[in-house]
């Protein structure tokens, strides 16, 4: 239980962290302003489209972070929290997958095509993060379940 103490204050830590970001971005009001009212709507769309991708990370980190507290409440051989790893990874996936798809258009714009390496990897391990996830809670779900055939073999 300890390393699930752990990883549940890391992923606290990095939804605290993506918060505050994401406050930063839209309380600064000078560069947020004069993104929204730039008359090019690829720059204001540049701009939405990061805060929303910002937001759905805070998102599913915070019900990966649930999913973890009641791992460490109830423990591990309960399907309780089976939903929330299963929307979290769901999550991470749409994430990475429409990030993704976003780099390669606007890799059609770009005069350095180099910096997008960095983006695509990251938005990879997304998606990776989030078949984890998924295969995490098929394990805990499947995990369960022998459980409560156990509890009731005499």
């Amino acid at each position: 239980m300890n390393k699930i103490n752990i990883l549940l204050v890391l992923t606290y830590g990095l939804a605290f962290i993506n918060i505050m970001g994401l406050f930063w971005v839209i309380f600064e009001l000078d560069d947020s302003q004069s993104y929204l009212l730039d008359e090019n709507i690829v720059n204001k769309f540049d701009f939405i489209f990061s805060l929303f991708i910002q937001l759905l990370l805070v998102i599913a980190l915070i019900i990966i972070s649930i999913g973890l507290t009641q791992i460490s409440r109830i423990g591990f051989f309960s399907s309780v929290f089976n939903k929330h790893f299963n929307i979290g990874g769901l999550l991470f996936m749409f994430i990475g997958i429409s990030d993704i798809l976003y780099v390669l258009v606007k890799l059609t714009r770009v005069q350095n095509p180099e910096m997008l390496i960095s983006p695509v990897i990251i938005n990879i391990l997304l998606l990776i993060l989030g078949l984890i996830s998924f295969i995490f809670s098929d394990v805990l779900k499947k995990s369960s379940s022998i459980k409560k055939e156990n509890d009731l073999t005499i």
